[in-house]
């Protein structure tokens, strides 16, 4: 007899915590949701452009190396148009990163400037027929100054994405 009394409470109780579990679990699956939308909308963009920026320097550093050996005029176009996808890349990161992700685009920024200016110089010195000289150029201290801040930033971003989204 005091097993049947029990049946019904137990029931009860077991009906209760089905109920508990299911809203925690709608709960966290929305909670996961709104997570989700944000890194579709905003992380994995950013992220995208932060790739792009890396695949951009990549390209424009080519070209003003190869520039530098050959004085092939072709390279140049080929850098001025990586400098502008470079260029709009940044401008979108910066537009969509959060505060700390925008000091590094920044830094970013400041450095890639700075190294136009110096595959600039390149360009203009080649253009005379002195190779050699734009190659020194090329491998100088300056140039490699410009370029180890260029890379730590990104590497930076990238850090701060992953310890964000893990």
């Amino acid at each position: 007899m005091k097993i049947k009394n029990l049946i019904l409470p137990a029931s009860f109780l077991v009906a209760f915590l089905n109920l508990f579990f299911s809203i925690v679990t709608i709960l966290i699956s929305h909670i996961s949701y709104q997570k989700s939308e944000e890194i579709l909308n905003s992380e994995i963009p950013l992220f995208n452009s932060a790739w792009a920026i890396l695949l951009e320097d990549t390209k424009i550093t080519d070209n003003a190396v190869f520039f530098s050996y050959s004085g092939n005029p072709e390279y140049k176009d080929s850098y001025e148009n990586h400098v502008k996808l470079l260029d709009k890349e940044l401008e979108f990161s910066m537009r969509n990163a959060g505060e700390e992700e925008k000091k590094i685009f920044e830094n970013v920024s400041q450095a890639n400037s700075a190294l136009i200016d110096l595959e600039t110089r390149i360009f203009e010195v080649g253009a005379k027929g002195k190779l050699q000289e734009a190659q020194v150029l090329m491998k100088g201290e300056e140039y490699n100054y410009n370029k180890k801040i260029y890379s730590e930033a990104v590497i930076q971003f990238f850090e701060n994405q992953k310890n964000r989204l893990s």
